[in-house]
């Protein structure tokens, strides 16, 4: 009688740490291509021999899985596992908001907590999941946003300013604030190229809005102006 494959213990897994202001890209052993955000971890095995293919997370990662029908491929994000066969999506461990959130952008993915099934999301579907109260919603979601971080261009397609600045503040580390909701609330389109800086994609969106910037001592940036209306 064969006994069944071991799963590895974490602590016996090859660790991908990202520091702050990193990202990184690593193919696992199965050929799936896996760009880590930074501050996460991403532990896996050296070799996938089982009949599964586990990984574990924490933090926010996204992924594009090879497809192997036979071994399922599971992402461990806490209490939380995302399994797949074949797509991509991106799993974000908000340990400051106790949320955990599943997007997919290609495929079909299950998300369980422990034995009980959260959902099944498809292309631009979403599942946040609260830590503290075990709640769960799902949501339609535009996928594009939620992978912003690892593209090289950032791409503003009718957003709010208040959404614009969210994806800053990951790209560049810095803290935004508003000084009223009129500001928050403007929308528009436009693209960051790769490689340009935060000053002049500021002027840019403040010229679109009818608004001003200004940086504080700490770092942190302030929007003023009477807006779009």
């Amino acid at each position: 009688m064969a006994c069944p494959a071991k799963r590895p213990h974490p602590d016996e897994l090859v660790a991908l740490t990202v520091p702050m202001h990193q990202q990184k890209k690593i193919t696992l052993p199965d050929g799936s291509e896996v760009w880590a955000n930074a501050s996460s971890e991403l532990k896996y095995p050296a070799i996938f021999n089982g009949k599964t293919r586990e990984v574990y997370l924490s933090g926010e990662a996204y992924f594009d899985i090879a497809h192997d029908a036979s071994k399922p491929f599971i992402i461990h994000t806490g209490t939380i596992t995302t399994t797949v066969l074949g797509t991509a999506f991106n799993i974000k461990e908000d340990k400051a908001g106790q949320t955990i959130k599943v997007t997919v952008t290609r495929g079909k993915v299950r998300v369980d907590n422990g034995t009980k099934q959260l959902g099944i999301l498809t292309p631009n579907q979403q599942i946040s999941f609260n830590v503290l109260n075990s709640v769960a919603t799902q949501t339609e979601v535009d996928a594009s946003e939620a992978i912003a971080w690892q593209q090289k261009d950032m791409h503003f397609d009718d957003i709010s300013f208040a959404e614009a600045a969210a994806q800053l503040e990951q790209r560049f580390h810095v803290t935004i604030h508003f000084s009223n909701d009129t500001i928050r609330k403007c929308r528009f389109t436009g693209t960051a190229l790769e490689g340009e800086k935060l000053e002049k994609i500021l002027k840019v969106i403040c010229a679109f809005n009818n608004a001003t910037y200004q940086t504080k001592a700490d770092g942190s940036i302030i929007i003023d102006g009477t807006g779009c209306n």
